[in-house]
């Protein structure tokens, strides 16, 4: 269902906005081709990332963080598969909170903006997760949407996990960690000038060394973050299943 400022759940579409990160390269997919660019069942990554978040009817502002060098490459790409959603872009940084900061710079803030950050190659999100992420930093001041790991895990006691030794650790107590990560847009913004720390490599840890309680939100499995040629056949598959 598309909500509108009339008919969304807890809030309105006025109230939120999204800053995309797409600074990837295909290094680990062994491509010439950055992986947001690559093909997902005919569309690039990132079209299908941008996709959803703009036509779920919940964001007044999508702004897309891209290297420079990139930005007219997804000039073509958006005219081609988003010509008539309403996106704006801009350069990142060197590291990825630079380049979060550069997107929440771009945002015309408001009372009670929720803006949500998100990777450019997380493609296969819904509106009701979505919906789901937003309500909930309405509620906590920021929602980060994890899952709860079915595999068991080791700690290395050093570099070297086979001289050095591991132990276990309590899976109960471990959480992998998704994107959208959600917050009052005053509240990050707060966060990153009271660290003034570029190298964050995601908004929670940011949140939390500024002194903020983070709160954790369900996030859903199908919501992979495409890295390996494996994670690009994955993503097919549930697209072709109706996903």
């Amino acid at each position: 269902m598309r909500c509108s400022s009339s008919d969304s759940i807890s809030g309105t579409r006025l109230e939120a906005a999204a800053v995309i990160v797409a600074g990837g390269s295909g290094s680990r997919m062994g491509s010439a081709v950055p992986k947001q660019f690559m093909p997902l069942d005919g569309i690039p990554v990132l079209a299908r990332t941008v996709g959803r978040f703009a036509r779920s009817g919940l964001f007044r502002q999508t702004v897309i963080v891209l290297p420079q060098r990139q930005i007219g490459l997804w000039q073509e790409i958006q005219d081609q598969y988003l010509p008539t959603e309403d996106i704006m872009t801009v350069p990142g940084g060197d590291t990825r909170s630079e380049s979060v900061w550069n997107g929440l710079q771009a945002i015309k803030g408001a009372q009670g903006l929720i803006v949500a950050i998100h990777d450019g190659v997380r493609p296969l999100v819904n509106t009701a997760f979505l919906q789901s992420c937003l309500d909930q930093a309405r509620q906590y001041g920021n929602a980060i949407p994890c899952l709860q790991p079915e595999e068991s895990f080791r700690y290395l006691l050093d570099e070297d996990g086979n001289n050095g030794g591991s132990k276990s650790i309590d899976r109960q107590k471990v959480r992998s960690i998704q994107t959208p990560q959600c917050f009052e847009f005053q509240q990050i913004k707060l966060a990153f000038t009271r660290q003034g720390d570029r190298t964050f490599t995601d908004e929670a840890s940011l949140m939390e060394k500024a002194g903020f309680a983070v709160h954790l939100c369900q996030g859903i499995p199908q919501n992979i973050k495409i890295t390996r040629p494996f994670d690009l056949d994955l993503a097919g598959f549930l697209l072709q299943k109706g996903f």
